[in-house]
């Protein structure tokens, strides 16, 4: 999936890519992240993925013109879960509004495990 954004220049196309990058380094930047995690970890545990596999921990899609993103994340033990998914989906809404120059809808934010920084 990618993005089309139209102007009297032409079009811009972003790639799926380059969205689920922004998205994953603004939620890494969040405080109480401590990265991005696999949707099925193995036996029920949360793998903390690398840079070049975050894909696999974020889904975008795109309903009524505004991209959604399901993001999963480990938080840092003793963050206040609440506040750290208010603050990483904000951060998305914002980076990637700003990079791709569309609306960000909804950001749901899936704590798969919680850990020690």
């Amino acid at each position: 999936m990618s993005v089309k954004i139209v102007n009297k220049m032409g079009v811009i196309t972003v790639e799926n890519d380059i969205l689920v990058d922004a998205a994953a380094l603004a939620v890494k930047d969040s405080y109480g992240i401590l990265g991005i995690s696999s949707k099925n970890g193995k036996k029920g545990k949360a793998i903390l993925l690398d840079d070049q596999n975050a894909f696999r921990g974020i889904k975008v899609s795109v309903k009524d013109n505004k991209l959604n993103f399901d993001i999963h994340v480990i938080v840092e033990y003793g963050s206040n879960i609440q506040s750290v998914g208010d603050s990483a989906a904000q951060a998305v809404k914002t980076k990637v509004g700003e990079i791709a120059g569309v609306k960000v809808g909804a950001v749901n934010i899936f704590v798969e495990g919680i850990g020690i920084a």
